[in-house]
Parts: structure tokens; C-alpha cells; sequence
């Protein structure tokens, strides 16, 4: 099994990262029609970080995210990127759920996980960990050990667009990953944190 740190380009094959939540046999979205039956039909939080990690239904965002995998930051250019969607991750009860606009290129779309390796996430684990929402005050990496507590993290849309823009229809297509999500984990939610304009308006 291939590392986070292994020098390849391309995107993590499904099972093939640390921590991967799904496998070869994960269903694949294709288009905004499958991405709404395959979030409904989903039953645990699990089996939707897995779907969502694997989605594939727009072209614009595929063809970006896998782009920036295979051409690399030059900080980054002995590390593999992820480069799929990156699935909502934390406390399948959360207290707290915070929802952010996208991924960030070289941040989410290269450690597989939201707000990590990106100065945004410096900043919010430091602060996460001095509230106790989190075991430790970094997040660099999938595997890292980091761990958040009665929390949960999520973006309004999975996959890192081109200039952070995310289109309407892009949004809209990725909604009801969000939705299915809020259904799986709302139990014991108390707030709900929105990072910018557009993670507010997706909520």
C-alpha cells in the first residue's frame, strides 16, 4: 500500500492512502442524479464519507483536482496528493459541525483531509485544540494522529475547484452529500459553524 509521503503522481486509488474510507467496490457517482440516489441510499456515516470520496460527477472539478495531483506544488513535489473529493471526517455524533466552501488545491486536495497542510487549518486546529475540540493543536497529514472530539468537519462542496470557485451547478450537484450528512449526524448537534458566505448558503 502506497503513503501519503510516497513520491507518485495521479490520484489515491480508492483503499490505496491512509485512512482511506473506501475501497475498490465503492459505488462512483457520475452525475448529479446518482450523487442524490447514492447519498439517500446511504444508512451510516461510513458508507457516505466512502461515496463521497469517490464521486465523480463534475467534469470540471475531476479534470482540476486530478490536475493539480499529477502537476504538483513545488513545496510538494516529492509528496503525493489525494486527489479525489474529500469526504466530510471527525465524530460521527458531533456537538459542533463545522462547514467550510471547498478544499483547498494544495491543502484537502493533497492530504485527503479538509483544513489539512493549508494555513487556514493552522489556524483552526490551534484553536480547536485550546477548546477541546481536538487531540492535538496540528493537522499535517492523514495519519498524523489527529483526532477531533465531538466535532466533525465537512464541506459544502467535496473536490478543490479551479481559484476556489466553486459554480452554482457544482455546488447544487454536491448538495445531497451535505444533506445526507446532516440526516446521519444531527443526534447530538448543538451549532453548526459556517466558514464564509457560501458555506452559510449551502447550509
Amino acid at each position: 500500500m502506497a503513503t501519503a509521503g510516497e513520491s507518485a503522481a495521479g490520484p489515491a486509488a480508492p483503499g490505496d492512502w491512509p485512512d482511506d474510507p473506501a475501497g475498490p467496490g465503492t459505488p462512483v457517482a457520475h452525475s448529479a442524479a446518482e450523487v442524490t440516489e447514492l447519498a439517500g441510499g446511504t444508512a451510516t456515516v461510513s458508507e457516505l464519507t466512502a461515496r463521497q470520496s469517490v464521486c465523480r460527477a463534475c467534469p470540471r472539478l475531476v479534470a482540476w483536482r486530478e490536475h493539480v495531483a499529477v502537476t504538483r506544488r513545488r513545496a510538494f513535489r516529492g509528496e503525493r496528493y489525494w486527489g479525489r473529493p474529500v469526504p466530510g471526517w471527525g465524530s460521527d455524533r458531533p456537538r459542533l459541525l463545522i462547514v467550510g466552501l471547498a478544499p483547498a488545491a494544495h491543502g484537502g486536495n493533497r492530504t485527503g483531509r479538509i483544513f489539512t497542510g493549508d494555513r487556514s487549518g493552522d489556524f483552526l486546529f490551534a484553536s480547536l485544540y485550546r477548546c477541546g475540540f481536538a487531540v492535538q493543536p496540528t493537522s499535517v497529514a492523514a495519519g498524523d494522529g489527529q483526532r477531533l472530539v465531538d466535532a466533525r468537519m465537512v464541506a459544502a462542496v467535496r473536490c478543490a475547484p479551479p481559484d476556489n470557485k466553486p459554480e452554482p451547478a457544482e455546488r447544487d450537484a454536491c448538495a445531497p452529500w451535505l444533506a445526507a450528512e446532516l440526516r446521519l449526524v444531527t443526534a447530538d448537534l448543538r451549532a453548526i459553524v459556517c466558514l464564509g458566505g457560501f458555506a452559510w448558503q449551502a447550509i
